[in-house]
């Protein structure tokens, strides 16, 4: 599914009479990645998108669409820091199995995860956690 983002590099690629090898060597990613971000299955990052903005001199006006992509493109990915839970036998493991777990909950289960989850991030006083935590 194209993204904002997807449909604006699509656009501007073909704009600059680019080809996707082109456009992905110009701006130093890989063909594939490239396409994944066109296609809506990959992101790109802040700095990512500050990179396009120089390389193809996005200024001014012409920010306006761009940065209106890249900020109405739904964010799809999480990533976790695997160093800090190394240490905990079968951390990375359990980190993968709830990635795996989570979309099959049904709302009532994923509600009583997160009544639970939330109850011990106040009690274990866990600070810059993102969520509402009443």
């Amino acid at each position: 599914m194209l993204t904002p983002i997807g449909k604006y590099l699509r656009k501007l690629r073909i704009d600059c009479d680019e080809s996707m090898d082109m456009m992905a060597r110009r701006l130093g990613v890989s063909k594939t990645y490239l396409s994944f971000v066109e296609n809506g299955i990959r992101e790109i990052s802040q700095d990512f998108a500050v990179k396009i903005m120089d390389e193809y001199n996005i200024y001014g006006e012409k920010a306006r669409g761009f940065l209106d992509a890249f900020y109405n493109t739904p964010i799809k990915t999480v990533t976790l820091d695997t160093d800090s839970i190394k240490h905990l036998d079968g951390g990375i493991a359990l980190a993968q199995q709830f990635v795996m777990a989570l979309p099959k909950m049904t709302p009532e289960q994923f509600k009583e995860f997160e009544k639970l989850f939330n109850r011990f991030i106040v009690e274990h006083g866990i600070e810059g956690v993102i969520g509402d935590l009443s």
